[in-house]
């Protein structure tokens, strides 16, 4: 089996004609189980156990929206990026709990990793 995960679906470059080629290619494997042959036309070249994950901006962060033929293969989840404050509560714990005194850090390390969450977010 092979999980195949794909960063920034929306980010694919178009043709000149407005289509996404790369796009159409995922799409058609994971409904066909396999694409046509780049290097011996008309071969069809079965590819099995492929699962894709995939990750894109929404189009109201400015990603472009992708088809509708391949978003029906996904499971959509979105999930909105935190406030800095909702940072602060969920990474200032976990720097302060590993530049404690008692991990042994410089006093100077302590004093800069108190900053190192706001500076950061």
């Amino acid at each position: 089996s092979l999980l195949c995960f794909v960063d920034d679906v929306s980010s694919l470059a178009a043709d000149s004609c407005g289509d996404r080629p790369t796009l159409e290619a995922m799409r058609q494997l994971m409904e066909h189980a396999g694409v046509y042959s780049h290097t011996r036309p008309g071969v069809w070249e079965s590819i099995q156990d492929v699962a894709f994950v995939g990750a894109m901006l929404g189009a109201r962060e400015g990603g472009r929206d992708v088809p509708n033929r391949l978003k029906r293969h996904f499971l959509t989840v979105r999930v909105s990026e935190p406030s800095a404050d909702a940072m602060q509560q969920i990474f200032g714990p976990m720097i302060r709990a590993h530049f404690s005194p008692e991990s042994g850090a410089p006093p100077d390390v302590l004093a800069a990793s108190e900053k190192l969450t706001s500076m950061t977010v």
